[in-house]
């Protein structure tokens, strides 16, 4: 955690200039990124302590009806839980990873760099087809830009980014990681993203829906910045996360919740929706927002600062 692109977290404000107008809402990517690290071991630590099977339930009634020893029995239900999951410490290494680097690729003032900045300038966020695309060959395109033709559009995001951001920090750095679980890891970060590359494991596919889940929204990402941002901007919303951690259970290789979580889950939902409306599309914040935009592109022409996106030894160096 002290890698120098990795520390450029602590720079880059969770909400942008929303402390603008929300003076506490000073906190971080990085404490962000440690919080999610932390959910996300919990998370799975939780799933692999509580799921029990058909066939470890039978063992287990079968352990009490016919106890051989007050030691073995408990010996042997420790062994069981999530036994049929078949998570190991690999698993767990890998989630938690995929939660500390999920946000690695983000950019200076967050959102507004990317969804904001980017599409406006040349070489940043956005193309229709052109005279350029039309010039070149598609796939040589794809492959210094790094990007993905969408509908006739090159595209650009942060978690894309972020892998990018990942691999440069192994290699820089000659961190000594599998190459199945820098994979895995990288495919976790951009789970939730619509243009995800398909997974290279077809087992344990519940894994992916912990740190960024794009089967229905769930995850500790949400858990930690939804919790962070009520507190730092004194909303006082009452989400309750550890309720839907303590209830994960794993069917059909998917997490699920019980029913009777159903109105943990409508909050969770609800919550986010209070906080885009109160907080991150405050008219004084967007309203900012739109400034620094304006002044981003003047710079821009100056410092190409829209150039840097395509190369991580450089991009890591933009921090606000």
């Amino acid at each position: 955690m002290e890698i120098s692109s990795f520390c450029r977290l602590r720079d880059l404000k969770q909400l942008g200039v929303a402390h603008m107008v929300y003076p506490g809402a000073v906190h971080s990517r990085f404490e962000h990124s440690l919080g999610v690290y932390w959910l996300a071991g919990a998370a799975i630590n939780m799933i692999k302590n509580l799921q029990v099977g058909m066939t470890a339930l039978l063992t287990i009634i079968i352990l009490t009806l016919y106890p051989v020893g007050d030691n073995y029995l408990s010996i042997n239900m420790l062994s069981l839980q999530g036994a049929e999951l078949g998570i190991d410490h690999f698993d767990i290494q890998t989630v938690k990873l995929a939660g500390l680097l999920h946000d690695v690729g983000r950019g200076p003032f967050s959102h507004v760099f990317e969804h904001d900045f980017l599409p406006r300038v040349p070489n940043g966020g956005q193309w229709k087809e052109s005279h350029l695309i039309v010039q070149c060959n598609v796939i040589d395109f794809q492959a210094h830009f790094g990007r993905k033709l969408i509908d006739g559009t090159f595209c650009w995001s942060h978690e894309e980014m972020s892998l990018k951001m990942i691999e440069h920090i192994v290699d820089v750095h000659s961190i000594d990681i599998e190459s199945e679980s820098l994979n895995k890891v990288k495919e976790m970060v951009v789970a939730s993203n619509e243009n995800a590359p398909s997974k290279s494991s077809k087992e344990k596919l519940f894994l992916y829906d912990i740190v960024a889940n794009g089967r229905n929204g769930i995850d500790v990402d949400k858990f930690d910045y939804m919790v962070r941002d009520s507190r730092a901007c004194r909303l006082g919303y009452e989400f309750q996360f550890p309720r839907l951690l303590e209830n994960m259970r794993v069917m059909d290789d998917e997490i699920c919740y019980r029913a009777k979580e159903c109105l943990t889950v409508h909050k969770l939902f609800s919550t986010r929706a209070d906080l885009h409306r109160t907080v991150y599309t405050h008219a004084k914040v967007k309203a900012i927002e739109l400034m620094i935009v304006d002044a981003l592109i003047k710079a821009n022409d100056e410092l190409q600062i829209a150039s840097s996106i395509h190369d991580p030894s450089t991009y890591w160096k933009m921090t606000r």
